[in-house]
């Protein structure tokens, strides 16, 4: 549930960030980037929310369909 709502917020953190840095440092939107961004800052929250949880934040970067499951 924690997870659940911590996305959201996720998201628009790093919408913000990028925005803000194509906006101050001209640089240029990147959807690839920013997705792995994303996930990346998803895998951190629940390695820190979820305290009893066995996967490393690698194994959640590139093995995310087989951990969905145990989710």
């Amino acid at each position: 549930r924690r997870i659940c709502d911590a996305l959201p917020l996720i998201v628009h953190w790093s919408l913000r960030k990028q925005m803000n840095d194509c906006i101050y440092n001209e640089a240029q939107p990147n959807c690839f980037e920013l997705s792995e961004l994303i996930k990346l800052r998803l895998a951190v929250w629940i390695k820190a929310l979820v305290k009893d949880f066995h996967y490393s934040v690698t194994d959640l970067l590139f093995n995310l369909n087989h951990v969905r499951v145990c989710l």
